[in-house]
């Protein structure tokens, strides 16, 4: 074999390797380039996410109001949703760190049960609407009414402290991007317990702000 010969095949096997090379740099700076795309998507959805929990926070406030004072709020609510999260997120997995995963997981869960309490009080609603109301002049409450009203006021309850959850969660996640580790030193766990209490304060005081106006 000539000289000539072999260094054409040497150059032919060099180009080809090149090639696979360069294909491949190129294709693993697309998808790169894709996950970080995607992050920043996972990141405007949780903004996304906290203002639809605040206009379900507000409906809640309301809701609870009119409880305290006997009445239940009629204008049925929709879920939360949450498509580059459902879609995209085993996607970006590994352009985040573990941290970033569990905060995502313990929102978007949070997000779930926020939407069970939603299918719950709506079919309560619903179930209230069909059973015998309270007579004019009397003040007797059918007994069938009187539990549907017990369900409506604990997941009222429930669904309005689960969007206050939600919300720490995201605005938590969003401060600390890189790191949203939860605290877990003495003086953390201090204040989420205070700030616990302090949305259950709140509740009970609204329902009873509802009590008092309906009093008059």
């Amino acid at each position: 074999m000539s000289p000539d010969l072999i260094e054409k095949l040497i150059l032919a096997c060099f180009s080809v390797v090149a090639g696979l090379l360069l294909g491949q740099w190129a294709a693993h700076r697309k998808e790169t380039r894709h996950r970080k795309r995607l992050v920043k998507l996972l990141h405007e959805e949780l903004g996304e996410l906290k203002r639809d929990v605040e206009r379900l926070i507000n409906y809640y406030h309301k809701a609870l109001f009119l409880y305290g004072a006997g009445q239940a709020e009629r204008v049925g609510i929709s879920q939360l949703v949450n498509p580059v999260y459902e879609g995209y997120y085993k996607d970006a997995l590994l352009n985040l760190n573990s941290e970033q995963r569990s905060s995502f997981h313990r929102i978007h869960s949070n997000s779930k049960i926020q939407n069970s309490y939603i299918d719950q009080i709506n079919t309560i609603v619903e179930s209230m609407d069909k059973e015998p109301q309270l007579e004019e002049g009397s003040d007797v409450i059918p007994a069938s009414l009187e539990r549907l009203g017990g369900h409506y006021g604990l997941a009222l309850r429930s669904a309005y402290s689960n969007c206050h959850v939600i919300k720490w969660h995201v605005d938590h996640h969003l401060r600390n991007i890189d790191n949203p580790a939860l605290p877990m030193d003495k003086a953390g766990i201090l204040k989420y317990n205070n700030f616990l209490k302090e949305v259950a304060e709140e509740i009970e005081a609204v329902i009873s702000m509802g009590g008092r106006e309906a009093e008059g």
